[in-house]
């Protein structure tokens, strides 16, 4: 078929000339105003263009034809290149390769970069470094970069633009893929048969092939620049087909790339299949004829099989691992083995929350999730963790193996959390030693300098189900001082006897410790007697209240203080008690308001009352 086009498009633009056409095209006017040189001197009428093509290409190849290159030819996309601009268009009526509606042919120009032009409108191709010549140096394609005209249609506030770089066609008019082009008609038949391979592809994107339950799950997006409707998809595995889709959900993210096909162009399936090691590939049917089929992707994928990942952290006595995992089969939690030297040491459920895995898994949830503990006596171990198929079918899952080198005569531990607090900072975790059931002394030091320290012998009695060797009592929370700014807290566990042995860094963390008051404007909602707000609100310089003050479209409207018991708040500060929380109305107008909440300062009225949040919202 694309032969058979091409010879007929061949011979069609023989007879054309762009005085024959524009004597037919309503944008007369215009191309005399904006190009007279080029529309009385340079006709490109065959005999014509064969005669000063002066490409070193035969006469009756493409690129002496005088007609520009379609942009996808050159750039693969059926789109102005970045930069260029739509200069104008003109249409052919009762098209075959819209169905027998319209067909849109656009040039697209290039920039001028700040250079100036003539009367014409026209700078010269060397501002933007476009030069004429043969698309892609091939005879086979028509010129690029040749032209210097502009029909005028689109993008009128431009002033100048340079020469015609290349052209997009579509069935779909100019003005719905730039606002900028007016409807001002003009018709060139004389192009009906203008045509490239790359013209009538579809095209799109798989963007997830994952397991699911009795098969698998298929994602993406696929569009034909014939039409701004659904196409179809076919989904073959292993080779043979074994389903058809239909594009057709929402997909708001292609507007602004692609802008004119519309959003409905999304895909998502699950496609039965029984337990298995498969290849899914899918095709985009184009919608004239189904004979340009490209693939818009090809994956792997298991069918039964957990998967999911994981990464190991080593430490003196210790392996921890944090993942998450699925079994596509159930969507109750998988479960995790850990193997210390091929011998089975503990099971886990994955049931630890995971905003990432529920965002791309959404058909599971979020809850597959683990951060684990796996006991190792000193020594070189292998360690394996597996998720086993639930039903029992599929093998195994090996999320991870690696060896390690295990210590035990140093002690282990775990900081938990640093955070600021009234006395500076606040640290929090455990410690413990293998060689000694006493408690440890751990050693806070805030940028280098030592600060404090503690006895780790708080109750922990997750310790003990990790480290079955430790009893419960090897936890600490204590605060140390520091000064406002942003500071480095590394925590030591200090070995005895210390001449002997090291004493282990437990963890290092950042803090942030200020005068200034700290929170979060939670919501903004409508209340009958105005705007009610909600949030928390502390002061590190007082253990009490902390006033708010809260404008609306910039205006003062009214203030608070806090009282509200927020037992979240105290969870996380517990050095500033509980009652931390704020919610109350403020007098407002109906309408569509900003509402901004500050808190007030205590300490030091002069510095500077921090914005907690701003939040629009309809009063009614």
């Amino acid at each position: 078929m694309t032969a058979l086009l091409n010879r007929v498009a061949t011979a069609l633009d023989r007879r054309l000339s762009r005085r024959g056409f524009l004597a037919r095209s309503a944008l007369a006017g215009t191309a005399m105003a904006v190009a007279p040189t080029d529309y009385l001197l340079k006709p490109v009428g065959a005999y014509q263009a064969i005669c000063t093509c002066r490409t070193g290409c035969d006469c009756d190849s493409t690129c002496c034809d005088g007609y520009t290159e379609f942009c996808c030819t050159m750039t693969g996309l059926n789109r102005c290149p970045p930069g260029h601009i739509l200069g104008g268009w003109w249409k052919v009526d009762n098209s075959q390769f819209c169905g027998d509606a319209p067909r849109y042919f656009m040039d697209c120009n290039a920039p001028c970069n700040g250079c100036g032009c003539g009367a014409n409108g026209i700078c010269s191709g060397s501002c933007s470094g476009t030069t004429c010549g043969c698309a892609l140096n091939s005879c086979n394609n028509r010129k690029a970069g040749c032209v210097n005209f502009r029909y005028g249609q689109c993008n009128q506030a431009t002033a100048c633009i340079g020469p015609i770089a290349c052209r997009v066609v579509t069935c779909i008019p100019p003005w719905s893929l730039d606002s900028s082009c007016t409807r001002t008609v003009a018709i060139d038949d004389y192009t009906r048969y203008h045509i490239a391979p790359c013209l009538y592809r579809p095209y799109g994107w798989l963007d997830q092939v994952s397991p699911a339950a009795g098969g698998f799950r298929l994602r993406g997006w696929a569009a034909d620049p014939e039409t701004t409707g659904p196409i179809d998809l076919h989904v073959y595995v292993d080779g043979r087909f074994v389903q058809r889709l239909v594009a057709n959900r929402p997909r708001p993210d292609l507007a602004g790339p692609f802008p004119g096909i519309g959003i409905n162009h999304g895909f998502e399936a699950v496609v039965p299949m029984g337990p298995g090691r498969y290849t899914v590939t899918v095709y985009a049917i184009n919608v004239l004829d189904g004979s340009e089929q490209p693939v818009i992707g090809s994956a792997p994928v298991g069918v039964g099989q957990p998967f999911g990942y994981a990464d190991l952290q080593i430490g003196p006595a210790k392996v921890r691992a944090i993942g998450w995992v699925i079994d596509p089969d159930h969507t109750t939690p998988a479960a995790v083995q850990a193997y210390v030297d091929g011998i089975l040491v503990g099971t886990w459920d994955a049931n630890v929350y995971r905003s990432d895995v529920a965002a791309i898994y959404s058909s599971y949830g979020g809850e597959h999730g683990f951060d684990i503990q796996i006991p190792v006596d000193g020594g070189d171990h292998l360690i394996e963790l597996r998720s086993p198929d639930l039903d029992g079918v599929q093998p195994s899952l090996l999320l991870a193996s690696q060896r390690v080198t295990i210590s035990n005569t140093t002690p282990v531990g775990w900081f938990d959390g640093a955070m600021r607090s009234p006395a500076g900072i606040r640290v929090r975790g455990w410690a413990a030693d293998y060689d000694r059931a006493e408690p440890l002394d751990i050693h806070a030091y805030v940028d280098g300098v030592f600060a404090g320290l503690a006895k780790a012998d708080r109750p922990r009695p997750d310790v003990p189900g990790v480290f079955p060797a430790f009893g419960p009592n090897h936890g600490f929370d204590f605060e140390v001082p520091a000064q406002p700014g942003i500071r480095q807290v590394n925590l030591y566990a200090i070995n005895k006897p210390a001449s002997t042995v090291i004493n282990p860094l437990l963890g290092s963390m950042t803090v942030v410790v200020g005068n200034l008051p700290f929170g979060w404007l939670d919501e903004v909602s409508d209340h009958p007697d105005g705007a009610r707000v909600r949030g928390w609100a502390i002061d590190p310089n007082v253990v009490g209240p902390v006033d708010l003050h809260v404008y609306i479209d910039g205006v003062f409207a009214g203030l608070g203080r806090t009282g509200t018991q927020r037992p979240d708040v105290e969870a996380l500060y517990p050095g500033y008690g509980g009652w931390n929380g704020f919610e109350f109305v403020v007098p407002a107008t109906v309408g569509r308001r900003l509402v901004c909440v500050y808190a007030i300062n205590v300490g030091d009225s002069s510095v500077v009352n921090p914005l907690f949040g701003c939040i629009p919202v309809t009063l009614t």
